[in-house]
Parts: structure tokens; C-alpha cells; sequence
């Protein structure tokens, strides 16, 4: 099973020989690398022969750190045509954006120049956990007809994929056994950023760790005392808010039942 490293996971991805996925051609380079020769990288991008469109995506070191960003925080430019002046632009607007976290902007940070998915009937962010019973949570949007639409906040839906159902209706048939097959090559908990064409293939785009249940909770912010004084209180002279939610099957069983004994 792959360590994850400091950068993005297209390499190791493309290693793989995926089964049940896809991943698309693609172009990397350092932010320090683009500021000592963008003319020999914009010819050299050029010479990958990606296609007529591509979309530039920020690949940031700190993604991947305990305490990161989530999908979507810095900037990533579809529809840009391969010439030039279009492809300098939007290298720059993501390197750019890389400045809202300017403590660290530096020459660990990347970029991802890939081949555009031009007919995504589906795209989203599927979450694999390592102790969640294997459900995959998806964030997805069926509608836009846009690879972005979760990662920049356009629209999302959610849906939880279960283990335990035999037959999955299509598209999440094929994205269940997309999110299997990546479990066997990198450990979960894991974010993977994805979507779906007319044919039901899924493009993986790219893949990293979910570090949120390693930050420290020492920058939590936590109720005082009078806070938890005052809530009691609360409860005291009204009573509890609920008593099992008037036996909603749903909050019975939770979010992610598990087979009986």
C-alpha cells in the first residue's frame, strides 16, 4: 500500500494501471520552477500534446499537511485553450492564489496542467474512511455538467454508497468499485476528486489523505464552563429537545447501519 508522499498523487496514480478508472494525461511543475523559465514550460506543455483544452490545477505542498485546505481553496481554470497567452494566465491566477495562505507560498507548491474530461455527466468528492464500516461519503453534482462544480461551490448533493448493497444503480455502481480499488493501494481516511462520462468511466483527478482527525484540538474551540452551566440550565427547566426524534428510522440507525448480529 502507497505511503503518501509530500505532493500530488497523479504519479502514482498513473502507476497503478487502474482497473474500474481512468486518469487523464497531464503536465507538472514547481511554482519556483514557472518563475526561472515559464517560456521553456509553456513550450514544453505545448510539446505534451494534452489536447485543445486543458484545466490548470493547483497542486499546493500544505494539502496535504496535517493541517490543510479543503478541496477547492485555491484556485483551479478549465476551458483553457492550449496557446500561450491563455495557458500563461491561468498559471499565473493559480499561482496567485497560492498568496492566501502567504506564509506558505514557496517552491514546494505545484502545478497540474491536465487534459480536460470535455462530457462529465457527474462530478464530486468521494471521502473513503477507515472506520466508518466502508461507506464512501460522496459530494457530487449531476446537473452543472462541470468538473468543478463541488470543489468551487457551485452545487453538491450528497449520497452515501454502502458495502453491504449487492446491486448499485448506475453511475454508483462503477464508482463504488473505483473507491474499492483505490483502498487497495492507499490507506484511508482519503479525499478523492473525481468524475463521470457519458460512458459511466469514472477520471480520477486526484487523491490525497484526510487528515482532519489528526489535527491537534488545541485549536478547537471548546465551550467554558459557564457556557456548559448555562445549557444545562437549559435542559433543566425545559427538558431534553428530543426523545429519539419521534422514532425516525433514519436517526435510529444512523447515517451508516451496520449488518445485524
Amino acid at each position: 500500500m502507497a505511503e503518501w508522499p509530500k505532493l500530488h498523487k497523479l504519479h502514482l496514480l498513473e502507476l497503478m494501471e487502474p482497473r474500474s478508472f481512468r486518469t487523464l494525461p497531464f503536465f507538472s511543475m514547481g511554482t519556483d520552477e514557472w518563475d526561472s523559465g515559464s517560456e521553456v514550460l509553456i513550450q514544453a506543455i505545448l510539446d505534451a500534446d494534452l489536447g485543445p483544452m486543458v484545466v490548470v490545477r493547483s497542486c499546493a505542498a500544505l494539502e496535504d499537511a496535517v493541517v490543510h485546505e479543503p478541496p477547492g481553496f485555491f484556485d483551479s481554470v478549465l476551458d483553457v485553450k492550449t496557446n500561450p497567452t491563455e495557458l500563461s494566465l491561468a498559471i499565473e491566477k493559480v499561482i496567485a492564489s497560492y498568496a492566501r495562505r502567504p506564509k506558505d507560498v514557496g517552491p514546494r507548491h505545484k502545478i497540474i496542467i491536465q487534459r480536460q474530461l470535455r462530457t462529465p455527466i457527474l462530478c464530486g468528492v468521494g471521502r473513503g474512511g477507515s472506520a466508518d464500516g466502508g461507506y464512501i461519503e460522496i459530494d457530487y453534482d449531476d446537473t452543472l455538467g462541470r468538473t468543478d462544480a463541488v470543489t468551487a461551490g457551485l452545487k453538491s448533493k450528497r449520497a452515501y454508497l454502502s458495502p453491504y448493497t449487492e446491486l448499485l444503480p448506475f453511475p454508483w455502481d462503477r464508482i463504488r468499485q473505483c473507491a474499492d480499488e483505490l483502498r487497495e493501494h492507499f490507506s484511508p481516511p482519503f479525499f478523492v476528486e473525481f468524475a463521470v462520462d457519458a460512458t459511466g468511466n469514472p477520471t480520477v483527478f486526484q487523491i490525497r489523505p484526510d487528515r482532519r482527525s489528526q489535527q491537534s484540538p488545541d485549536g478547537e474551540l471548546q465551550p467554558s464552563y459557564e457556557q456548559l452551566e448555562d445549557a444545562a440550565a437549559v435542559a433543566e427547566t425545559f427538558g431534553p429537545l428530543s426523545n429519539m426524534a419521534d422514532w425516525n428510522p433514519a436517526e435510529m440507525l444512523g447515517l451508516r447501519p451496520m449488518p445485524l448480529d
